[in-house]
Protein backbone atom coordinates (compact mmCIF):
# COMPACT_ATOMS: atom_id res chain seq x y z
CA UNK A 1 0.00 0.00 0.00
CA UNK A 2 3.03 2.32 0.43
CA UNK A 3 3.56 2.26 -3.34
CA UNK A 4 0.31 4.13 -4.03
CA UNK A 5 1.36 7.46 -2.36
CA UNK A 6 4.76 7.23 -4.04
CA UNK A 7 3.12 6.68 -7.41
CA UNK A 8 0.78 9.67 -6.85
CA UNK A 9 3.71 11.93 -5.84
CA UNK A 10 5.71 10.84 -8.89
CA UNK A 11 2.74 11.38 -11.17
CA UNK A 12 2.11 14.87 -9.76
CA UNK A 13 5.76 15.86 -10.03
CA UNK A 14 5.95 14.41 -13.55
CA UNK A 15 3.37 16.90 -14.67
CA UNK A 16 5.67 19.76 -13.75
CA UNK A 17 8.97 18.20 -14.95
CA UNK A 18 10.58 17.62 -18.32
CA UNK A 19 10.25 14.15 -19.96
CA UNK A 20 13.90 13.27 -19.20
CA UNK A 21 13.38 13.95 -15.48
CA UNK A 22 10.16 11.94 -15.43
CA UNK A 23 11.79 8.81 -16.84
CA UNK A 24 14.58 9.05 -14.23
CA UNK A 25 11.96 9.43 -11.46
CA UNK A 26 10.20 6.21 -12.50
CA UNK A 27 13.49 4.30 -12.80
CA UNK A 28 14.09 4.81 -9.08
CA UNK A 29 10.54 3.93 -8.00
CA UNK A 30 10.14 0.61 -6.19
CA UNK A 31 6.81 -1.19 -6.42
CA UNK A 32 6.27 -3.79 -3.67
CA UNK A 33 5.22 -7.30 -4.65
CA UNK A 34 1.89 -6.92 -2.83
CA UNK A 35 0.92 -4.15 -5.24
CA UNK A 36 1.12 -6.52 -8.21
CA UNK A 37 -1.39 -8.92 -6.62
CA UNK A 38 -2.03 -12.56 -7.31
CA UNK A 39 -4.72 -12.15 -9.97
CA UNK A 40 -2.39 -13.53 -12.66
CA UNK A 41 -2.33 -17.11 -11.37
CA UNK A 42 -2.98 -19.61 -14.11
CA UNK A 43 -6.14 -21.68 -13.70
CA UNK A 44 -5.90 -25.47 -13.91
CA UNK A 45 -6.62 -26.96 -17.34
CA UNK A 46 -9.72 -28.71 -15.99
CA UNK A 47 -11.32 -25.24 -15.65
CA UNK A 48 -9.89 -23.80 -18.87
CA UNK A 49 -10.97 -26.89 -20.87
CA UNK A 50 -14.14 -28.11 -19.09
CA UNK A 51 -15.48 -30.44 -21.82
CA UNK A 52 -14.17 -33.93 -22.56
CA UNK A 53 -14.74 -36.76 -25.05
CA UNK A 54 -13.08 -40.13 -24.55
CA UNK A 55 -12.72 -43.66 -25.80
CA UNK A 56 -13.21 -45.92 -22.79
CA UNK A 57 -12.04 -49.39 -21.92
CA UNK A 58 -13.99 -50.96 -19.04
CA UNK A 59 -16.23 -47.94 -18.44
CA UNK A 60 -19.14 -48.16 -17.85
CA UNK A 61 -18.38 -51.55 -16.45
CA UNK A 62 -18.66 -54.17 -17.62
CA UNK A 63 -17.56 -52.97 -21.06
CA UNK A 64 -14.78 -53.96 -23.34
CA UNK A 65 -15.06 -50.66 -25.19
CA UNK A 66 -17.18 -47.52 -24.93
CA UNK A 67 -17.40 -43.76 -25.31
CA UNK A 68 -17.93 -40.99 -22.77
CA UNK A 69 -18.58 -37.27 -22.69
CA UNK A 70 -18.18 -35.05 -19.68
CA UNK A 71 -18.26 -31.55 -18.31
CA UNK A 72 -16.17 -30.07 -15.48
CA UNK A 73 -18.47 -27.69 -13.56
CA UNK A 74 -15.78 -26.43 -11.16
CA UNK A 75 -12.40 -27.61 -9.88
CA UNK A 76 -14.10 -30.43 -7.96
CA UNK A 77 -17.21 -31.71 -9.82
CA UNK A 78 -17.15 -33.49 -13.18
CA UNK A 79 -20.27 -35.14 -14.62
CA UNK A 80 -19.94 -37.89 -17.24
CA UNK A 81 -22.35 -39.79 -19.48
CA UNK A 82 -20.99 -42.96 -21.06
CA UNK A 83 -22.03 -45.97 -23.06
CA UNK A 84 -20.28 -49.27 -23.65
CA UNK A 85 -20.41 -52.79 -25.05
CA UNK A 86 -19.44 -56.15 -23.59
CA UNK A 87 -19.68 -59.47 -25.41
CA UNK A 88 -18.71 -63.07 -24.96
CA UNK A 89 -19.72 -66.34 -26.64
CA UNK A 90 -22.96 -66.51 -24.62
CA UNK A 91 -24.04 -62.95 -23.81
CA UNK A 92 -24.00 -59.38 -25.05
CA UNK A 93 -24.36 -56.35 -22.80
CA UNK A 94 -24.99 -52.73 -23.78
CA UNK A 95 -24.60 -50.27 -20.93
CA UNK A 96 -25.34 -46.59 -20.33
CA UNK A 97 -24.19 -44.74 -17.21
CA UNK A 98 -24.21 -41.37 -15.53
CA UNK A 99 -21.33 -40.60 -13.15
CA UNK A 100 -20.39 -37.75 -10.81
CA UNK A 101 -16.66 -37.56 -10.09
CA UNK A 102 -15.25 -35.45 -7.29
CA UNK A 103 -11.64 -34.40 -7.91
CA UNK A 104 -9.64 -34.12 -4.69
CA UNK A 105 -6.97 -31.63 -5.86
CA UNK A 106 -7.47 -28.55 -8.08
CA UNK A 107 -4.48 -29.60 -10.23
CA UNK A 108 -4.08 -31.15 -13.68
CA UNK A 109 -3.25 -34.54 -12.10
CA UNK A 110 -5.68 -35.45 -9.34
CA UNK A 111 -7.22 -38.47 -7.63
CA UNK A 112 -11.01 -38.71 -7.73
CA UNK A 113 -13.88 -40.51 -6.05
CA UNK A 114 -17.36 -40.74 -7.44
CA UNK A 115 -20.68 -42.49 -7.77
CA UNK A 116 -23.03 -43.34 -10.59
CA UNK A 117 -25.85 -45.42 -11.92
CA UNK A 118 -25.51 -47.79 -14.88
CA UNK A 119 -28.36 -49.35 -16.88
CA UNK A 120 -27.63 -52.64 -18.63
CA UNK A 121 -29.38 -54.32 -21.54
CA UNK A 122 -28.31 -57.96 -21.63
CA UNK A 123 -29.12 -60.53 -24.33
CA UNK A 124 -27.99 -64.04 -25.11
CA UNK A 125 -27.94 -67.30 -23.16
CA UNK A 126 -26.84 -67.60 -19.57
CA UNK A 127 -26.19 -65.39 -16.59
CA UNK A 128 -23.77 -62.60 -15.83
CA UNK A 129 -22.62 -62.28 -12.20
CA UNK A 130 -25.72 -64.26 -11.21
CA UNK A 131 -28.10 -61.94 -13.10
CA UNK A 132 -30.49 -63.33 -15.69
CA UNK A 133 -30.75 -62.08 -19.25
CA UNK A 134 -32.76 -58.89 -18.93
CA UNK A 135 -32.48 -55.15 -18.34
CA UNK A 136 -31.24 -53.98 -14.94
CA UNK A 137 -29.71 -50.96 -13.22
CA UNK A 138 -26.87 -50.99 -10.72
CA UNK A 139 -25.37 -48.19 -8.63
CA UNK A 140 -21.58 -48.04 -8.44
CA UNK A 141 -18.71 -46.26 -6.73
CA UNK A 142 -15.61 -45.21 -8.64
CA UNK A 143 -12.05 -44.43 -7.57
CA UNK A 144 -9.08 -43.39 -9.71
CA UNK A 145 -6.74 -40.75 -11.17
CA UNK A 146 -7.49 -38.08 -13.78
CA UNK A 147 -4.74 -36.28 -15.73
CA UNK A 148 -5.10 -33.47 -18.26
CA UNK A 149 -2.01 -32.69 -20.33
CA UNK A 150 -1.13 -29.21 -21.68
CA UNK A 151 -1.95 -30.18 -25.28
CA UNK A 152 -5.51 -31.36 -24.46
CA UNK A 153 -5.02 -35.10 -23.89
CA UNK A 154 -7.03 -36.38 -20.93
CA UNK A 155 -6.38 -39.78 -19.33
CA UNK A 156 -8.35 -41.26 -16.44
CA UNK A 157 -7.87 -44.69 -14.90
CA UNK A 158 -9.48 -46.39 -11.95
CA UNK A 159 -11.87 -49.04 -10.68
CA UNK A 160 -15.68 -49.20 -10.58
CA UNK A 161 -17.27 -51.09 -7.66
CA UNK A 162 -20.86 -52.23 -8.34
CA UNK A 163 -23.33 -53.30 -5.69
CA UNK A 164 -25.34 -55.27 -4.62
CA UNK A 165 -23.51 -57.66 -7.00
CA UNK A 166 -19.81 -57.96 -6.32
CA UNK A 167 -18.60 -56.66 -9.67
CA UNK A 168 -15.26 -54.84 -9.61
CA UNK A 169 -14.04 -53.67 -13.00
CA UNK A 170 -10.91 -51.59 -13.85
CA UNK A 171 -11.13 -48.92 -16.54
CA UNK A 172 -9.09 -46.45 -18.56
CA UNK A 173 -10.44 -43.46 -20.48
CA UNK A 174 -8.32 -41.75 -23.15
CA UNK A 175 -9.63 -38.67 -24.89
CA UNK A 176 -9.49 -34.95 -25.45
CA UNK A 177 -10.28 -32.01 -23.24
CA UNK A 178 -11.69 -28.85 -24.81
Amino acid sequence: MKALPIALILAASAHAQSPATVSRSWENAVVPVEAVGESHKEEPLRLMQPGSLALTFGDPSPSWIGVSGGYQFNSTLQVLVSGGWFWSDDIRIKSVAGTARFHILPTDLTPFVGAGLAVYFMSGHGKFQGLETTTWALPFLTLGLDWIFDFGLRVAAGVNFHFPVKLTFPFINVGISF
